[in-house]
């Protein structure tokens, strides 16, 4: 089944059953792992990203953070291609005197589906029913603000309305098709764990070394925020997807992902660069199994092999 999902605000046991829905969903796809802050960059501007779940790609934000606000393609751009699912949440009905809303709603979704990210999605109604372009205010449609500002990123501003009622059409088109199993399962980078397992087939195997082509999959992999470094949320999701896979559990915990990462950070500029990153992958295989264990005090680090 398509991951969307109706948010029946008038019917508060639908309300709740659809809400648990969504947080079920949310728990099983990042599998527990920490949500932290992420920071990513284009073309000069900065988009804060409150939470996020770096190991799987997976972010999720409010409808008023990515759509209630002065929020444009280049931003949406950038999100796409950091995350591989997009949970979005508390999207209302929305009316002619919610254009400028609509218009981003509409670039977001068109964004999103460029990049073939999957999306879940806890709103109001149903995509045939979530923008109402017959209702208007008591003036009618002259209550619809006819300046968006330039919002596509292009220097050109839109002010016919109906242009947006017709490419909303689009939007519900692609919402729909968004539900569909061929795009959930078309190509798209695995990530995580299910990245880690299939990449690097002999993960568990201590006796051969990770070639620089695994160990940069890996790097590129983990560099969410593509800035061409690691920071320790970033090193952190790591550690907790190769705890999954040595332990069968997520539990390292970030005291000892700092000892490990200090240890790295040569040069102590706080994140890691790809030959200190390189450095310790070619000697992953001195980690042995029977040492990969969340360590219950700091000085069992060393046990990792770092």
């Amino acid at each position: 089944d398509g991951a969307y999902f109706l948010n029946g605000y008038d019917d508060a046991a639908k309300n709740a059953a659809a809400r648990e829905q969504y947080e079920t969903l949310f728990s099983e796809i990042t599998k527990g792992g920490d949500v932290v802050k992420a920071t990513l960059r284009t073309q000069g501007r900065t988009v804060n990203v409150g939470r996020a779940v770096l190991g799987c790609r997976t972010a999720r934000f409010s409808f008023q953070e990515l759509c209630g606000t002065a929020s444009g393609a280049a931003d949406f751009m950038i999100i796409a291609k950091s995350f591989y699912t997009i949970f979005l949440e508390d999207v209302p009905q929305l009316t002619l005197k919610d254009i400028n809303v609509v218009r981003r709603l509409i670039v977001l979704i068109d964004t999103l589906y460029e990049y073939n990210v999957k999306v879940v999605v806890l709103a109001a109604a149903e995509p045939p029913l979530l923008f109402q372009a017959n209702k208007t205010g008591a003036k009618g449609e002259e209550d619809a603000p006819t300046n968006h500002g330039d919002l596509l990123d292009d220097g050109k501003y839109v002010t016919n309305v109906h242009d947006e009622v017709f490419a909303f059409d689009r939007t519900v088109s692609r919402l729909m098709e968004m539900q569909s199993k061929a795009y959930l399962s078309a190509a798209r980078p695995l990530a995580g764990t299910d990245f880690l397992q299939q990449e690097i087939k002999h993960l568990e195997m201590e006796e051969e070394p990770l070639s620089d082509d695994e160990i940069r999959a890996v790097w590129d992999a983990y560099d969410v925020d593509e800035t061409g470094t690691l920071d320790r949320h970033e090193f952190h999701a790591l550690m907790e997807d190769l705890q999954e896979i040595k332990a069968g559990h997520r539990n390292f915990p970030i005291e000892a992902t700092d000892v490990i990462f200090e240890e790295l950070d040569q040069d102590k500029n706080g994140t890691l660069e790809w030959d200190e990153f390189r450095a310790a992958g070619r000697r992953f295989h001195q980690l042995s199994s029977t040492y990969w264990h969340a360590p219950t005090s700091l000085a069992e680090t060393g046990a990792f092999g770092f």
